[in-house]
């Protein structure tokens, strides 16, 4: 069973298996239909301070972030946390332990972010997943599919976003052809935003404290 099959995994089964059969399940309808896609464009050495900016103005955010090598995965991951934020890794040359670990604080939420490459992710089934982050678009588009399925999950809603260069501009409209499903390209929030959203979420405790006019 697989959520995608790459023609490469295609070949082998047919040189080895005799005879086989693939059976294929809502083919018609690759995502779910309360993911809203939406992608950024900016420059490679804009993208990490982008991300911070797209975590700072969610709501609530519980997410995953797909990098593509687990050097960029290791290297975020350091980058987020000299930032203050509650982030962790998955990638293939963590021990077992270490991963299960890891898995064990996302899913208890003392860690709210995880970052993955595509190989580490396989299988990952994490309930209430708001945010689906591509830091970058993967070079097979078949796991796509893959990544932003871990959210909007039984019927819930979820976010998916991807970071996007220039240059890569043109796999949007791969990926929509390939999903029969839209894109919305997103504007940046400035910092003037996510300031205001940070002070309105405090003004609320902070007026119910005596004397706060003073």
């Amino acid at each position: 069973f697989s959520a995608t099959m790459s023609p490469a995994v295609r070949k082998v089964a047919d040189e080895f298996l005799h005879a086989p059969k693939k059976v294929e399940v809502n083919r018609t309808e690759m995502l779910s239909s309360t993911v809203e896609q939406t992608y950024y464009m900016t420059q490679e050495k804009n993208k990490p301070e982008v991300l911070c900016k797209l975590i700072d103005a969610a709501e609530d955010f519980y997410g995953l972030i797909f990098c593509q090598t687990k050097t960029l995965v290791v290297d975020l991951t350091r980058y987020l946390s000299e930032r203050g934020y509650k982030a962790n890794c998955l990638h293939g040359d963590m021990s077992q332990t270490a991963r299960e670990a890891a898995m064990l604080a996302f899913r208890q939420r003392r860690q709210n972010i995880l970052i993955c490459t595509d190989v580490a992710s396989r299988g990952l089934d994490v309930k209430d997943v708001t945010h689906v982050i591509n830091f970058s678009l993967p070079r097979e588009l078949d796991n796509y599919v893959h990544r932003i399925g871990r959210t909007a999950r039984s019927g819930k809603t979820g976010l998916a976003m991807s970071l996007v260069t220039p240059s890569h501009r043109h796999l949007i409209q791969k990926i929509e052809k390939m999903t029969k499903s839209k894109m919305t390209e997103g504007e940046i929030p400035s910092r003037k935003t996510i300031g205001l959203k940070k002070i309105a979420q405090i003004l609320t405790p902070f007026k119910e404290q005596l004397g706060y006019q003073r």
